[in-house]
């Protein structure tokens, strides 16, 4: 995303960095914004002008993490339920009286429909992991943290 500069940039001394003026609004709204900017190769780049960029990115950076810790959870807790049927299974093997096998196998019963469950959820926060994903990609394309700025008088000191 590209923003154009209003009026004459104030240079630091190496010329690596500026400061520059950016108007934003339309109309009655229309107002100026200072934003320093650094050469980056060959353009100009620095803070958005536009109010909604950060709070939009952390918006979606905080949701993104957030369902990652809740798909990570999920897993968590699907790995132990399998593990546990594991244990179950070998303890089943070692059972000697027929009320000890038929609590096993009722225990058995509840660990599946369980891993059912915990499947179902994983898959869940998956959906909505990728979701995030491409809301952030939508706010970072649309509304990005960093912006390239141009104009006259940036060019003539790259």
């Amino acid at each position: 995303m590209q923003v154009e500069i209003h009026g004459k940039p104030s240079f630091s001394k190496k010329g690596a960095r500026a400061q520059v003026v950016v108007l934003v609004g339309e109309g009655r709204n229309r107002r100026s914004v200072t934003r320093h900017v650094e050469r980056r190769g060959y353009s100009w780049v620095g803070l958005n002008p536009d109010e909604r960029a950060i709070p939009l990115n952390e918006r979606y950076e905080h949701e993104l993490t957030g369902t990652q810790h809740q798909l990570g959870q999920e897993e968590e807790e699907l790995d132990v339920l399998k593990r546990r049927l594991e244990a179950l299974e070998t303890e089943e093997k070692e059972v000697a009286s027929l009320y000890d096998a038929a609590a096993l196998d009722v225990e058995r019963d509840k660990l599946v429909e369980a891993i059912t469950m915990a499947r179902a959820k994983a898959a869940f926060a998956a959906l909505v992991l990728a979701d995030a994903e491409v809301k952030l990609t939508i706010v970072q394309r649309e509304v990005p943290l960093e912006v390239e700025f141009y104009g006259d008088e940036l060019d003539e000191q790259l």
